[in-house]
């Protein structure tokens, strides 16, 4: 009976690991559904990208799937018009390209038959940054309306009822300096560092502004200096060169031009009537 019992046991335990090894996705099974998810993730960029452009004319179309009669602009079709409405609109908008990234990199992983589990920290980020960047854009709905989605709308309006816009906006910074430390790495010193550069600055401009007066002062004073160089030096007149120009003055003034005569001058002397007594 003994024997009989240990032959059982292991029959289970063979028809168990059957099973498990069964259950096991093959090489080629994991090809097909990484080219798969990679398909998807293409067509859901390419309607995502001709939502924004044809999106409005096809809404009418989404809720009427099964009418043939109907025609939508959208690249993908009735298909594509459908998803984009669901994922963008009726979703977490912008940030719903997403999960375009997160589709392809399980397909890519599973084409290169590499462990999804590699991929945890990628879709725990990937999701925080879809709900913190719905909000976001949720709360910044009245300057740029429909890009947060329903949902980051909806999920803005709750958060605003309990704790109103300024602490909404406070979590929503508070949620993004969360992702720039631990995803992105940036150290706190980077923060500190730019408030040194802050105050480094401010006080190089103090002092820039503080030298700048005193030199413009000496150049001014230098400009001066260098016209008054630039005038001709006139020598003020003292008492005896007076005394001297006058004296020069009166010699000149003494000084008499002699004539003498020439012969094309006619001698006024000869021109004397020769008669002396006139005639009555």
């Amino acid at each position: 009976m003994a024997k009989k019992n240990s032959k059982g046991v292991a029959n289970n335990a063979t028809d168990e690991v059957n099973k498990k090894s069964s259950l096991k996705i093959g090489r080629r099974q994991k090809f097909i559904v990484g080219i798969l998810f990679i398909f998807f993730s293409l067509a859901l960029l390419l309607s995502f990208i001709s939502y924004f452009i044809t999106g409005y004319a096809d809404q009418s179309s989404v809720s009427q799937l099964t009418n043939r009669a109907l025609s939508t602009e959208n690249w993908l079709g009735k298909i594509g018009a459908f998803l984009a409405d669901f994922f963008l609109y009726q979703g977490f908008g912008v940030t719903s390209f997403l999960f375009v990234r997160v589709l392809f990199l399980i397909g890519a992983y599973l084409v290169l038959d590499m462990s999804l589990l590699k991929l945890k920290k990628n879709f725990f980020w990937d999701g925080f940054l879809i709900i913190i960047g719905s909000i976001l854009l949720g709360f910044l709905w009245d300057y740029v309306p429909q890009l947060g989605g329903v949902i980051g709308y909806e999920m803005n309006l709750f958060i605003q009822d309990y704790i109103g816009k300024t602490g909404t906006l406070l979590v929503l910074l508070f949620g993004i300096l969360i992702f720039l430390v631990f995803k992105i790495n940036v150290s706190p010193d980077t923060f500190t560092s730019i408030f040194e550069k802050s105050t480094k600055s401010f006080k190089e401009d103090l002092t820039a502004e503080t030298s700048a007066n005193p030199i413009i002062d000496a150049n001014h004073s230098e400009d001066q200096n260098s016209t008054e160089d630039e005038l001709p030096i006139v020598p003020l007149p003292n008492e005896e060169d007076d005394f001297l120009l006058t004296e020069d003055e009166e010699e000149i003034s003494n000084i008499e031009l002699k004539t003498y005569p020439n012969s094309f001058e006619i001698n006024k002397e000869a021109l004397k009537p020769t008669i002396s007594n006139s005639s009555e």
